[in-house]
């Protein structure tokens, strides 16, 4: 990948901004993008063409983009959209910027991201490698893995 980066930032809006008070900290901009969730992309999205990313977001079963198994090598990259490849088909389709919502810990409000469906997947856990094909794999045992119990 001799590619330069391209970074995407997401949209981050409060759903419940008349609740919270106009000077909170919940309320700027900075707050807003330091968050993060497991399921949701980060607010600063760094893609490069070729990158192999996994798919966040139950888009099209029928295309494969699904969770679970797919992962997509990125083909384009739009202000718009982004083109993903899916390695096994040679398949190319075209992916917008989607909204996700969670709640950060202890918090009683919503935050409502809107960023492209992609995170890097060049390290993924063992339960997120279950379902694909590899040619080659790669543990690090450095550490315990098991415990007694």
């Amino acid at each position: 990948m001799t590619a330069s980066a391209e970074s995407y930032f997401s949209s981050d809006s409060l759903k419940e901004a008349e609740q919270v008070p106009p000077d909170a900290p919940e309320q700027t901009p900075d707050y807003l993008a330091m968050l993060t969730h497991p399921n949701t992309p980060p607010h600063r999205l760094n893609l490069k063409i070729g990158a192999v990313c996994a798919i966040q977001r139950n888009l099209s079963v029928e295309k494969g983009l699904v969770v679970r198994n797919a992962r997509v090598c990125i083909a384009g990259l739009r202000r718009q959209f982004i083109e993903v490849q899916i390695p096994e088909t040679e398949e190319r389709h075209c992916l917008p910027r989607i909204s996700f919502t969670f709640n950060p810990p202890g918090s009683s409000w919503t935050v409502n991201r809107k960023q492209f469906p992609l995170r890097a997947a060049y390290p993924t856990t063992f339960n997120g490698s279950q379902g694909l094909t590899s040619q080659k794999a790669v543990l690090d045992l450095r550490t315990d893995s098991f415990a007694h119990g």
